[in-house]
């Protein structure tokens, strides 16, 4: 793609209503985006069915632009950037499921948070 036609159709592109952004904003760092991000995640789901070989991993995607739920990991190269969990097949690397790590909720810690995203991340796995 070009760039200036890349750069005219981002100007116009919108996942959300703008009248109840900031509304949305305060409830969901995520909200601009996540209607698009769970449609995707689903046809990942429809898509294909993992073998019993399926792991579980976060990864940072390394970013320094302007985003409401970067993070900082000392450990990580990077240190800066989108933190996710991915649920992918071990066999074909197929990327099964993800979540998004928006922050802290109401500025406190979960605490088992890791126990809630396994079980979140298997649960369309269930019976298979």
């Amino acid at each position: 793609m070009v760039r200036n036609r890349f750069f005219q159709i981002l100007r116009v592109i919108r996942f959300d209503d703008k009248t109840t952004r900031n509304q949305q904003r305060s409830i969901d760092k995520l909200a601009p985006i996540r209607c698009v991000f769970e449609s995707i995640i689903s046809i990942f789901q429809m898509a294909y069915t993992p073998n019993e070989h399926t792991t579980i991993d976060e990864q940072l995607v390394v970013f320094r632009g302007k985003c409401p739920f970067h993070v900082f990991i000392k450990s990580k190269p990077g240190k800066y950037g989108m933190k996710l969990w991915v649920a992918a097949d071990a066999k074909n690397f197929y990327a099964c499921s993800m979540q998004v790590y928006a922050g802290k909720s109401g500025g406190v810690r979960e605490k088992k948070q890791d126990l809630q995203v396994i079980k979140d991340m298997v649960c369309h796995m269930y019976g298979t």
